[in-house]
């Protein structure tokens, strides 16, 4: 079937060879333009993209660095209300903790059996 076609255009195979070789350059060559463009493009993104997100972080790192330090003259510039808010806060905090404490030392309340090896000394539950 290829012989009748190639017959009817009166072409041999030599001839199919001789055309198809000299289209090879004319195909392949703008083919290797547009592969090494479109390599160069994606390469050129990954590059811009790399640079775009280490940007990115860097000034994320800042901006955290920026609001320590911003925190941080805060509580050095406090107003008196506000430190004297605070304070109250901590010492709030402190009489819960020392009732908390006085509560576990009130359930751990002492034995009155007497210590045969001291007999001054008083006993807890839970010691021997």
């Amino acid at each position: 079937m290829q012989e009748a076609t190639l017959a009817m255009f009166g072409l041999s195979t030599t001839d199919v060879g001789a055309i198809l070789g000299l289209l090879t350059p004319l195909v392949v060559v703008p083919l290797g333009g547009i592969t090494f463009s479109l390599r160069a493009l994606r390469d050129q993104q990954i590059h811009g993209r790399r640079d775009m997100t280490r940007r990115i972080e860097n000034t994320e790192a800042g901006v955290r660095r920026l609001d320590a330090r911003a925190a941080a003259f805060e509580r050095d510039y406090a107003s008196k209300e506000d430190w004297l808010r605070e304070s109250m806060l901590a010492r709030k905090n402190i009489e819960r903790l020392f009732e908390a404490v006085v509560r576990i030392e009130a359930a751990r309340a002492p034995v009155t059996r007497p210590n045969p090896n001291k007999p001054d000394a008083i006993l807890y539950e839970g010691t021997d």
